[in-house]
């Protein structure tokens, strides 16, 4: 005969602890991402490969990320590539990031899906490349005015001592 228990089996834990080292992107820029992670799982995890994902203005061309082992209280820095897009707003985008690893038991699993958020923030006026642009200008018309000294020199009025002319 079939007996019908209940059974607490505890709280359900997080596998991981996300924690986004540098968050905060230029708009139309790119770097790199770093994301530290911590094994909160209580158990030994191997071949840990993390998957990011990005929707637009957000993009990766690397993102993906391999940890061969991470011992439980264990943290390590993953990076990844990440842009933001021209088109961004400065304003929080959410990355989500995932992890596949095999458990002590040497089972595959698939992590619940983290995400951490992205700050776009508008790089304001760069006074570098402001300068830069001014100098190569600067630079450009006194290089004019010296390749055509003579001609100009010709069409300005004589007005150093001993050039007066009669009135």
């Amino acid at each position: 005969r079939a007996l019908d228990a209940r059974i607490e089996l505890g709280e359900e834990r997080e596998e991981f602890e996300i924690v986004a080292r540098n968050a905060s992107f230029d708009i139309d820029d790119s770097g790199q991402l770093e994301l530290e992670v911590t094994n909160t799982y209580g158990e030994r995890m191997t071949d840990v490969e993390a998957k990011l994902f990005t929707n637009d203005p957000l993009d990766s061309g690397d993102d993906r990320a391999f940890i061969e082992e991470l011992e439980p209280g264990e943290t390590t820095t993953i990076t990844f590539d990440l842009s933001v897009g021209g088109s961004a707003s400065e304003k929080s985008y959410p990355v989500r990031v995932d992890f596949q690893y095999d458990d002590a038991d040497g089972d595959t699993r698939l992590s619940d899906t983290y995400r951490v958020a992205i700050t776009a923030t508008d790089p304001g006026t760069n006074w570098l490349r402001i300068g830069l642009l001014a100098g190569v200008a600067l630079v450009g018309v006194v290089g004019v005015v010296w390749r055509y000294r003579d001609g100009i020199a010709a069409r300005l009025p004589n007005s150093g001592p001993g050039d007066e002319t009669e009135r």
